[in-house]
């Protein structure tokens, strides 16, 4: 059987719609909060320590200062608040951060129940090198 002109004429709009679809969802991708945006616009950085959690501190006054023109005093209740929010996320994140090891802790003890002697070492191995990546 020939292929007539329909069914090259079907072909080319099925691609012409996948290109289509492709460059609508390219586009609708690229207008995200990250591309195209203005530094002040950006989405918060991930909080991971406490040097990051000052800093987050400083930048999130700065900015508030900035965009809503704070009075004096207002400035000075939104620091207290500011610092009262970071030092409740920093306790927040220590409390998950050992409630997260203890119970790895726990998944690799059950682990060594089922391990054969020859697992063992390797186990314990993967258990130490994991709890070295999860110090605060």
């Amino acid at each position: 059987m020939k292929p007539k002109f329909v069914d090259y004429a079907v072909i080319g709009i099925s691609m012409a719609i996948t290109l289509a679809a492709g460059i609508g969802i390219g586009t609708f991708l690229k207008s995200g909060p990250r591309s195209g945006a203005r530094a002040d616009q950006q989405a918060p950085q991930v909080l991971r320590d406490a040097t990051s959690m000052a800093d987050w501190e400083e930048r999130m006054l700065h900015r508030l200062e900035e965009r809503l023109q704070l009075t004096p005093l207002q400035r000075q209740k939104v620091a207290r608040e500011l610092r009262s929010t970071r030092l409740q996320l920093e306790a927040d994140r220590r409390l998950a951060l050992t409630r997260y090891r203890e119970e790895l802790k726990s998944f690799f003890q059950r682990l060594d129940e089922v391990m054969a002697d020859a697992q063992r070492p390797s186990l314990a191995s993967e258990a130490e090198n994991l709890e070295r990546h999860l110090q605060p």
